[in-house]
């Protein structure tokens, strides 16, 4: 490829100079290159030596005659074409877990886009051995019901044998600073792919499109870990969730300006530390197992959010394709056919969320958080598991281990009062014993509500009703208590809770 010039005659020309930088460079970066005419013709070879950017080349020439008169020619462009095997998808992982799933995407007009073409080094599709997901009008597709692989899109991926894909012969996409990379996005969630073949700022996105609204963050899933990002590296796709009154769908110019400073991961969402009796506050929950981490949970308080429908503090629930083998504490929010992920309230002095956890196999978790930054106020965050009668004071604890029968959590905040009474109506005095069933060990929660000390006699029995240990037998003051019973027989029992004159028995299975 080259680019050229032609004049009337060579001997009215003082000089002629190209000037040229890549698209993803700022002006500044123009720099020149005196050409001597074949003929009357100036010409510039384009070769893959000066094509070193990422999108392509701008372009023009300056001509300039004897007597100092300067004139400038149109700007071209020319943009990198790619050989067959000349891009891989980089940094792919392999295997079979939930964390070797990932969001990729393509940043070039492909010359063959099909599906078939793209991954034809993984033979044919295969859900035993690879698996290929879109999001289109509000629903995960499974291929084959697309068949091409577009710029400027993102696609769940994941292949069990480790191969390196070759995308295939393409060109960059056709963008410029006057003519960046036009991105759709419509009401809900999209699943979105990097158009350029370099990193990206989310941020430096929405600031060029200063006038949208109702755009979120990126969402990605990367190494096994759902979070929040303000970079889209290359070849790599993420979830932007789009909401405005007004309109259904909006169009954001991607700039092609690289930011060379970007440097690994960048946090997207700004973690807000401050102190519980605060205006506003947010508390972030992460949800992990094994090599598995959801970080988009959390609960707050801001004195502009709603209560009812979805604010700007608010996190919807990320669409993840069914079966995917993941996790997430939800809200339920019918008003606005949506669960959230993070449930932000208007302010108030007491307040209760009662959030779903929902997973595709019953497996514990390990629920985490921060609190250096709660403060020393009266105000409390308690954690409570209404299938464990369990309470975490979360001012004092970080970590909940989450296990297989518990199906809901219940984060209550306010003064020690609302808490207490708000526990005396959530739990019966004598709870239902866990795990279930118990092998040796198995814990007996049980509470005694508000009023006063009270003597407390905890007792096993067989079912023939002959006693087979005492465990507790004292005076309790209000408030929630486990008592462990470890015990090498098996079978089932029954264990006699008596305060006062009430007397409540439940059943124990040892295996």
């Amino acid at each position: 490829t080259a680019a050229s010039i032609t004049v009337n005659a060579t001997t009215s020309i003082a000089t002629v100079k190209f000037w040229s930088k890549g698209i993803s460079e700022p002006a500044s970066a123009f720099a020149s290159e005196t050409l001597t005419a074949t003929g009357t013709t100036y010409t510039k070879s384009l070769t893959s030596a000066i094509l070193t950017d990422p999108i392509g080349l701008t372009y023009y020439f300056e001509v300039t005659d004897n007597t100092q008169a300067t004139v400038l020619s149109n700007t071209g462009k020319t943009y990198v074409q790619y050989a067959a095997a000349d891009q891989t998808i980089p940094n792919l992982r392999f295997g079979s877990q939930v964390s070797s799933y990932q969001i990729i995407s393509v940043p070039l007009e492909l010359t063959t886009k099909t599906v078939t073409a793209v991954f034809d080094e993984l033979g044919a599709y295969d859900k035993k051995q690879w698996r290929l997901f879109t999001y289109s009008a509000n629903d995960n597709r499974e291929y084959p019901s697309f068949s091409t692989i577009d710029a400027g899109k993102g696609y769940w991926f994941i292949a069990r044998t480790s191969t390196s894909i070759a995308v295939g012969e393409g060109k960059t996409v056709a963008a410029d600073e006057t003519t960046p990379f036009k991105l759709n996005l419509s009401t809900g969630w999209n699943l979105i792919g990097n158009p350029y073949n370099f990193r990206i700022s989310w941020a430096e996105v929405l600031s060029a499109n200063s006038t949208a609204t109702g755009v979120g963050n990126l969402k990605i899933f990367t190494s096994g870990a759902l979070t929040d990002s303000n970079v889209l590296d290359r070849y790599q796709g993420a979830f932007v969730f789009f909401s405005d009154p007004n309109i259904t769908n909006i169009t954001l110019d991607v700039p092609v300006l690289r930011n060379k400073s970007l440097g690994g991961r960048v946090g997207g969402a700004q973690t807000i530390e401050n102190a519980l009796t605060d205006s506003h506050w947010e508390v972030p929950l992460y949800l992990s197992r094994d090599d598995l981490r959801n970080e988009l949970g959390g609960i707050g308080m801001h004195p502009n959010a709603k209560d009812e429908g979805k604010d700007a503090f608010d996190q919807v629930s990320v669409p993840l394709p069914e079966g995917l083998g993941f996790f997430e504490l939800q809200t339920n929010h019918p008003e606005v056919r949506a669960t959230f992920n993070k449930d932000v309230v208007t302010r108030k002095e007491n307040y209760t969320w009662e959030m779903q956890v929902r997973r595709d196999e019953d497996l514990p978790l390990t629920l985490s958080w921060e609190n250096h930054f709660f403060g020393t106020s009266d105000q409390n965050l308690v954690l409570f598991d209404p299938a464990t009668h369990q309470q975490v004071d979360m001012k004092t604890k970080t970590t909940y281990l989450i296990g297989k029968d518990t199906k809901s959590l219940r984060f209550m905040y306010g003064s020690k009062e609302y808490v207490e009474s708000k526990l005396d109506s959530e739990i019966p005095q004598l709870g239902d014993p866990y795990p279930v069933p118990a092998k040796e060990m198995v814990n007996i929660p049980f509470r005694i509500p508000s009023g006063g000390s009270v003597h407390v006699n905890l007792d096993v029995y067989d079912l023939q009703g002959r006693l087979i240990e005492k465990l507790v037998n004292k005076e309790h003051a209000p408030g929630s208590y486990i008592t462990p019973w470890q015990t090498e027989t098996k079978g089932m029992f029954l264990v006699r809770l008596k305060i006062g004159n009430s007397v409540q028995t439940k059943k124990i299975s040892i295996q």
